[in-house]
């Protein structure tokens, strides 16, 4: 489930100016990991009905096999990315902002000063502007921190936008 809450009246919501608090979409990563399931299942499942497929039935079961098991260990790994995403939060206050994740007992939380960012850009290919979201991403290369699968990207986007060229 998708927060987001904004303060655009520069109004203070917190002790820290906070200006915006949203955690990123898992749209895109659920996406992936139905439609890779999918696939892999279906490449399993086609090649247990045809055992002659690939010429001897024991090759043909071994790349099944082999297949099931790159399917499972991708799932997987989608999987633990979405529990990362659903974990993450995005934080713009007047003078930073900051990706936090918590999981279990580990914090981990980066963050950088508007008055420190010299480049900031917003990504959207075709499929993630057709699904609404977008990666923002400053510093590019010099401490870099990247705000990924942010919903309306564009309205987050000049948020940050603004506050850098406030600083």
């Amino acid at each position: 489930m998708q927060r987001t809450a904004i303060r655009t009246d520069g109004g203070e919501q917190s002790g820290d100016g906070e200006l915006l608090r949203t955690n990123p979409t898992t749209k895109p990563t659920l996406l992936r990991l139905a439609v890779f399931l999918l696939l892999g299942l279906a490449v399993v499942v086609a090649l247990q009905q045809r055992p002659e497929l690939l010429g001897d039935p024991e090759v043909t079961n071994t790349v099944g096999l082999v297949v099931l098991l790159v399917t499972v260990l991708v799932a997987l790994r989608l999987l633990v990315r979405t529990v990362v995403l659903v974990k993450t939060t995005y934080v713009v206050t007047r003078d930073r902002v900051e990706r936090e994740y918590q999981f279990l007992f580990r914090t981990r939380t980066k963050g950088v000063r508007f008055e420190q960012v010299r480049s900031h850009r917003l990504n959207q290919n075709r499929f993630q502007n057709a699904l609404g979201f977008g990666t923002i991403t400053m510093n590019l290369g010099l401490g870099s921190i990247r705000l990924e699968n942010v919903e309306n990207p564009e309205r987050v986007y000049n948020i940050v936008r603004e506050c850098v060229r406030r600083a």
